[in-house]
């Protein structure tokens, strides 16, 4: 996903308003009912009830933020690859009906990931073990070389390449924001080049969801598993859809019940999953690195917001432990 420091625009009720019109418009029935559901980072989202059935709208809220030829791709491939997930209905990216466009896809009626764990409607280790499978047949989609999706035949063929150009541009925005220092950052870097460089020659191109934790997960009425929010997609190693999974710990813990929910999750993830061709003890070093560009990542996102101050504190704290453990 484009990223841009322009705020979201402004919620109104016009939105609402306009809604059936594009329903209407885009698929050729009426509207029955229109819910607000959330504000996202990038977008608006809303249940509609239509004459047919259920969709789910997201309006974008800033400009170029939403890859509209990737997320078509994906869709292809998962339905090429029989994998659920929620069809793709409609889109613009014109200003006709709102500033920045929007996407239409079939609503799945369910919970969230974290919802359903938290209400019962599946164990934990059960949840977990049902999304290393569902990951895993996602990462048999056929992709060549490392990099973003836009252009499938374009890439780079070092994984260790791909990813320390990503670290350093990271690590000289934190820098320059006064989030980490120099040292600090030299030392980051270097213990991710060490274990990258030791891993480089096992690793193979994957297509990553990018944000796979259970909040970007559907359990279906059905108990189907569908996998949602495909932006942050890009072809990457497998090892970067399992940590967003391991960090999702902190929803179903408390802090000193932490340690062993990670070792859960991890356990019936990897159970579920199947083999790796990586030791225990490997895919938990392996797993440092991907931990640290995941907070550096959050570092540089949220550092432009002063009301995520604690969210800019805790991710210091964690990258500061990660690289000097």
């Amino acid at each position: 996903m484009k990223q841009t420091k322009k705020s979201i625009f402004k919620y109104s009720k016009d939105i609402d308003k306009k809604l059936p019109l594009v329903i209407k418009k885009v698929l050729g029935t009426k509207v029955k009912n229109v819910q607000r559901i959330t504000q996202g980072v990038m977008n608006y989202s809303f249940k509609i009830e239509t004459e047919k059935d259920l969709v789910l709208a997201r309006i974008f809220g800033k400009k170029d933020v939403v890859d509209i030829a990737k997320l078509l791709w994906i869709n292809k491939q998962l339905e090429k690859n029989q994998i659920k997930r929620p069809k793709i209905m409609g889109y613009s990216v014109t200003d006709e009906f709102f500033p920045y466009g929007f996407m239409l896809t079939e609503y799945v009626s369910g919970k969230d990931g974290i919802r359903a764990i938290n209400e019962k409607n599946i164990s934990l280790p059960d949840y977990f073990h049902k999304l290393g499978k569902l990951v895993k047949k996602i990462h048999t989609i056929p992709v060549n070389k490392y990099g973003e999706i836009n252009e499938i035949d374009n890439g780079r063929s070092n994984y260790f390449e791909d990813t320390i150009s990503k670290v350093d541009s990271l690590a000289v925005e934190c820098v320059n924001a006064g989030n980490l220092s120099s040292e600090l950052s030299d030392k980051i870097k270097e213990k991710i080049k060490k274990i990258l460089l030791k891993y480089e020659s096992r690793f193979t191109p994957v297509l990553v969801h990018g944000d796979c934790g259970p909040s970007n997960q559907i359990l279906s009425v059905q108990n189907d598993l569908f996998m949602i929010d495909w932006d942050y997609a890009r072809k990457g190693v497998w090892f970067e859809d399992l940590v967003p999974v391991v960090l999702s710990a902190d929803n179903f813990s408390e802090i000193n019940q932490r340690k062993g929910v990670v070792s859960k999750i991890r356990k019936s993830f990897l159970k579920g999953y199947g083999e790796t061709k990586f030791s225990e003890k490997e895919i938990i070093e392996i797993e440092q690195v991907f931990t640290i560009i995941a907070f550096l990542y959050n570092l540089t996102f949220y550092s432009a917001d002063q009301r995520n101050v604690d969210a800019v504190t805790s991710a210091k704290e964690k990258i500061i432990e990660l690289t000097t453990s």
